[in-house]
């Protein structure tokens, strides 16, 4: 008599936002940012999204933002194109790597090696699957290629920030 072996379906985690935390000041902010991207990409999940930080007035954030000077009071949350923008400016972290560490975050979770792995299979047994990972994963680098895009624009027609100095490098 054969015994079917029945497959644990994989428990299904429910979205957790992860609240930026204030630096510490015995951590760098960068070190923060790649402790957070291994921390999400330990977790193992299917889907990410990562923000950058949102400084509204009268909540701890801003209040410490502008009381050490990183905040950019003279951008905004979100551009005239939709795409979220960089509010804050570290001594050891500046406006642009913050931007660039939202891409970089995407990719080091996105392009995992189990991540891509479990993706195949799912393509490999599914063909509806197949179309809907290859087309979101259209549309996942056609944003990373817009936002990137856009913000080099943007970058060019602002002046520079006073913590940024006179030259851009």
């Amino acid at each position: 008599m054969s015994r079917a072996v029945r497959k644990k379906p994989r428990a299904r985690r429910e979205p957790q936002p992860l609240p930026p935390p204030l630096p510490p000041e015995e951590r760098s902010v960068g070190q923060l940012i790649a402790e957070t991207i291994r921390f999400a990409c330990d977790l193992d999940l299917d889907t990410i999204q990562v923000s950058l930080a949102a400084p509204y007035p009268g909540t701890q954030l801003y209040d410490w933002l502008v009381e050490k000077g990183y905040l950019n009071e003279r951008g905004s949350l979100v551009t005239d194109s939709g795409f979220q923008d960089v509010m804050v400016s570290y001594p050891d972290l500046p406006a642009e790597r913050i931007f660039e560490g939202v891409e970089r975050f995407y990719r080091r979770f996105y392009f995992r090696p189990r991540y891509i792995g479990r993706q195949v299979a799912r393509m490999v047994v599914d063909r509806s699957e197949r179309r809907r990972l290859l087309s979101e994963g259209r549309q996942f680098l056609r944003f990373l290629r817009e936002r990137r895009s856009h913000r080099r624009g943007a970058r060019a027609e602002l002046p520079a920030a006073p913590w940024e100095g006179a030259a851009r490098g």
